[in-house]
């Protein structure tokens, strides 16, 4: 039996030790990711960044996992930058293997002095008996999630599933938001999270903005699941000026918010045709 994926593998392996030689070891697991989406490109592979795939048990989907990179539509790729790969590194990235049923999976650590870490992985039972992956409209059912924070009040909005309207979801305190918002996100099967950028009128950056930005990396870590942010200045001054809703400006925020993010993404897909 050949190797499977024998050609891809050996790109992948390539990048993998061209990215190595030129960066070495000590850099962010986002460096390299981004490093080897280029150095992949420039071999020939399509490169994924970041696309959600469902995970089943017994043949239903139970969630979702992102991976740093799906290869040619076929491979798994997760990238470290650790000073080496424990057993549990390990048996989680086969666990995401075999719960998304691809057949292969490359787990590449660069943050090993003396050279990159290569693990390699076939789920075999997917190999022979060729379990069925969802095709791209199978994620058609996900939705996406807007929060627009604050110290004290977190609005969300969530979106419907074709992804073109928004609508209010809920308020919650900041305790009740960390203690619910797994759940949410598995309940609405959230493949997105947006969240409001606070900015000065002129643009810069606030005190605020720095309070988000470790709400982002907290999150981002708890759900796992990407957070993007979008401009919210505009989003909370439609907030206000919308007479009967005062008392749920927040929701209203974030929803205004979602709904310009829905329909930026609208506008540059039929751009992009």
């Amino acid at each position: 039996m050949s190797l499977l994926y024998e050609d891809e593998s050996f790109k992948i392996r390539g990048a993998a030790f061209e990215v190595y030689k030129q960066l070495g070891c000590g850099h962010k697991e986002i460096v390299y990711q981004k490093a080897m989406s280029e150095a992949m490109m420039e071999k020939g592979l399509e490169v994924e960044r970041e696309k959600r795939l469902p995970v089943f048990f017994n043949g239903k989907q139970v969630g979702t996992y992102t991976p740093d990179a799906l290869v040619n539509k076929a491979i798994i790729n997760e990238y470290k930058a650790k000073p080496f790969v424990s057993k549990q590194d390990v048996d989680q990235f086969w666990h995401y293997l075999t719960g998304t049923n691809y057949e292969l999976g490359f787990l590449i650590n660069f943050g090993k002095p003396g050279g990159v870490e290569i693990t390699r992985r076939v789920y075999q039972t997917a190999r022979i008996k060729k379990i069925p992956r969802p095709s791209a409209s199978d994620s058609a059912s996900f939705r996406v999630l807007g929060i627009d924070y604050g110290e004290k009040r977190i609005g969300l909005a969530i979106s419907d599933e074709s992804l073109t309207l928004a609508r209010e979801l809920d308020i919650l305190s900041p305790r009740e938001f960390w203690e619910q918002i797994r759940q949410l996100v598995q309940e609405h099967q959230v493949s997105t999270i947006v969240l409001g950028w606070p900015l000065n009128m002129d643009g810069q950056e606030t005190k605020k903005t720095l309070e988000v930005k470790d709400f982002k990396e907290k999150l981002e870590k708890l759900t796992e699941i990407k957070v993007e942010i979008m401009d919210e200045r505009l989003s909370s001054q439609m907030a206000e000026h919308i007479k009967g809703n005062k008392k749920d400006l927040d929701s209203l925020a974030a929803q205004i918010l979602l709904q310009n993010y829905l329909d930026k993404n609208k506008k540059d897909k039929l751009q992009n045709l």
